[in-house]
């Protein structure tokens, strides 16, 4: 019996005004390390600049051996191959500010949340471990699970993860120390999220679930909390989080931060629609609004310069009801203006394709949009869209790729050029191969 979809947490970023010109993307790149199998990756685009981390090993003989590498260079090329662990790196994430600050995070077992910043101009210094609040705790100690990395213009760092049900925090500013680590709030079952806002302002979102049994309807205590808080530029601590709504735990899930032009927005799934609040200038959280029926799957968020948020989702229909067989699916999207009800959805994958979870990446002008879709006889590609202000979505020619893994491909945005990343199948069932790399130029 299949089980039932995972929401997928998307973090997109963006900044000032970018030139028109004929849109292209390149041709894909490896960035992975020669003879080693990519298992997990994230990339970063900002500042002029791209970034790729990724999770490496090699199994000869029955020995496996493990490494985290990263990469960062221009949007037209990226540079050497950094060796930041000799270990495995689970749950990796990077993120480049404006300023060209890149900040890359990973999880070590028995260790915690590693980090390394590549200033604006230089490489990736010196590898710092940040202190989990289960970090004294007897063993087995909660497992402790990235949630992600955001950086603000001015350079600021922000890492989040999950240690047991803890939600909690570290952030640097530019060239300086990490500071001790906070905790936001709880989170028992789905993994907080972190993006950049308006203005430099950090923003954290997680649903806080009660403890078990999970009701099936809110009450007096018993109901699943959206929350979310901020960390203004002017602040070192976060603000006191805010409870955007409170949920039945079944047939309501998390979903997303997506940013942009226009700030960051908080969003959910609420019975059976998909809910939008913003966050504003000083920290504050708009009243929830709804923006289409819920979505049921794995859905990706941006803001755009005139006001407008944009979401793109996944739909996939299955060969009967106990099967784990996928007969079709299909990528849609969605416009929602300010002070205007959300746009038909559009259909943006292709007839007799099954398509991958949508990545959504917001640049100056316009939305990123990328997606791997397969057929049954393992032939795939890599799909990209583009979305302007007040205009249908376009779709880019199709970038050709071999056995591309659905579940891996990455999308980040920077002013002037977004990055996609994806991971491609030369392992079978351990689903990792060498890690490719594609550049959309506006």
């Amino acid at each position: 019996m299949r089980s039932a979809p995972v929401p997928v947490l998307i973090v997109a970023a963006c900044c000032a005004a970018a030139p028109t010109a004929q849109a292209a993307v390149s041709t894909p790149t490896r960035v992975s390390p020669s003879g080693q199998r990519v298992q997990d990756q994230a990339v970063g685009a900002g500042g002029g600049r791209t970034a790729v981390l990724m999770s490496a090993y090699t199994s000869r003989a029955g020995q496996w051996k493990y490494g985290v590498y990263a990469r960062i260079g221009t949007p037209r090329r990226i540079g050497p191959l950094q060796r930041l662990a000799g270990r495995q790196g689970r749950t990796p994430s990077i993120a480049v500010g404006a300023d060209g600050t890149a900040v890359a995070a990973w999880v070590e077992s028995r260790i915690g949340p590693r980090v390394s910043i590549a200033p604006p101009g230089r490489p990736f210094g010196p590898v710092r471990q940040l202190t989990a609040t289960t970090a004294s705790a007897p063993s087995p100690r909660p497992t402790v699970t990235l949630a992600g990395v955001a950086v603000t213009s001015a350079g600021r760092a922000v890492v989040t993860w999950r240690a047991g049900s803890s939600v909690e925090a570290a952030t640097a500013d530019a060239g300086r120390r990490f500071r001790s680590t906070a905790v936001l709030g709880t989170s028992r079952t789905y993994m907080p999220t972190i993006t950049v806002g308006l203005a430099g302002t950090a923003v954290v979102g997680w649903i806080d679930t009660p403890e078990p049994p999970q009701p099936n309807s809110p009450g007096p205590g018993r109901g699943a909390l959206v929350q979310a808080t901020t960390l203004l530029p002017s602040q070192t601590a976060f603000q006191t989080p805010t409870t955007l709504a409170t949920l039945g735990y079944w047939g309501s899930s998390w979903g997303a931060l997506g940013t942009g032009p226009s700030g960051a927005v908080v969003t959910w799934t609420q019975a059976t629609e998909l809910r939008v609040s913003r966050a504003g200038l000083t920290g504050e959280f708009s009243a929830p609004s709804s923006m289409l029926p819920s979505t049921r799957n794995s859905f990706g968020v941006a803001t755009e310069n005139d006001g407008a948020t944009t979401v793109l989702w996944r739909t996939l229909e299955y060969a009967g009801a106990e099967s784990d067989t996928v007969s079709r699916g299909a990528v849609y999207a969605s416009t929602l203006p300010l002070n205007a009800g959300p746009t038909p959805a559009q259909t943006l994958s292709g007839a007799g394709w099954v398509p991958g979870n949508p990545q959504v990446a917001a640049l100056a002008s316009r939305t990123l949009a990328a997606w791997g879709e397969t057929r049954t006889n393992r032939t795939s590609r890599l799909r990209v869209a583009i979305h302007r202000p007040g205009q249908p979505w376009q779709t880019l020619p199709t970038v050709r790729t071999e056995n591309i893994e659905l579940f891996t491909v990455r999308a980040a945005g920077s002013a002037h050029h977004g990055a996609i990343t994806w991971v491609q199948n030369t392992s079978g069932d351990e689903r990792s191969g060498p890690l490719y790399l594609a550049t959309y130029r506006p």
